[in-house]
């Protein structure tokens, strides 16, 4: 209140609301398939009608992360920052690209004050996903040189590889599954083209070319900032619900069953993502 002293204050805890969807698929054979076959029909069936779920779970999945990714922003320093940075060299996975991640991670993941945390909430990226042609990146670093800065000059400043020890070890193991502490995990949906890139551009307004750029995605594991809420069943707890689908008449001579569950995704910390265009 005007002339009063100064206080802030404190409100109690509110509730946020999701919204959930149905993801459901169905299936049906013939009768006679069935009883040809002793059932292996019926679990097949059932097993395909799983997998339809489990692929619309994760394409919805990955579509929250891809737009909390592309539109992440924090300011550092008094200015909004991406949570996006660009390849120091065009087309190429370095040791320096995964090095400048980590400092941005340290600088959006600061205190309330903007300062140094007391007692960090976040480790920063704890885990990068990245296609098979990075992964291909990261095995060359055996035989690649890592070197970014002109020493001793211009003209001999890329001749300076990882150290021998580094460089046998991934050799040796055919490459490696982390660096720096984070863990490398490969995925076909990622690369030039592929499906989770393309989400990634749909909701990206900068510059991104969806045929020859690659999104890789830098996620923090260490705090609870990714949510998927899923309904239960009120009598057994079941997750996901198959039941018998009745749109077949008996002179069809067929049968089908029908699955659903009930679920939601959501973000609520958008420096959970971090992300590199290479």
């Amino acid at each position: 209140m005007a002339g009063g002293l100064p206080s802030s204050e404190v409100s109690g805890v509110a509730e946020m609301k999701i919204a959930t969807y149905r993801l459901d698929s169905a299936v049906n054979f013939l009768k006679k398939y069935a009883r040809k076959h002793n059932l292996n029909v019926l679990s097949k069936a059932v097993e395909r009608m799983i997998q339809e779920v489990l692929i619309k779970q994760e394409r919805q999945a990955w579509a929250v992360i891809m737009r909390a990714l592309a539109e992440a922003s924090t300011k550092v320093n008094g200015t909004a920052t991406a949570h996006i940075l660009s390849a120091t060299t065009a087309n190429r996975f370095q040791l320096d690209d995964l090095n400048r991640l980590l400092t941005l991670a340290k600088r959006i993941n600061a205190s309330f004050a903007g300062g140094t945390a007391v007692s960090p909430f976040s480790r920063g990226i704890t885990d990068l996903f990245v296609s098979p042609e990075i992964k291909q990146e990261v095995r060359s670093f055996v035989y690649q040189p890592m070197n970014t800065q002109a020493v001793p000059n211009t003209d001999e400043s890329t001749a300076i590889p990882l150290p021998d020890a580094i460089r046998q070890s991934i050799y040796a193991g055919g490459g490696i599954d982390g660096v720096f502490g984070i863990a490398l995990t490969e995925l076909n949906e990622l690369g030039d083209a592929q499906k989770y890139n393309t989400i990634f551009k749909s909701y990206y307004t900068s510059t991104f070319v969806n045929a020859t750029d690659q999104i890789l995605v830098g996620i923090d594991l260490s705090k609870d900032a990714f949510i998927r809420p899923i309904a239960t069943d009120a009598n057994n707890g079941a997750t996901f619900v198959v039941s018998n689908d009745d749109q077949w008449v008996s002179r069809s001579e067929r049968v089908g069953f029908y699955g659903a569950c009930e679920q939601g995704n959501i973000c609520i910390d958008g420096r959970a993502t971090m992300g590199l265009i290479v």
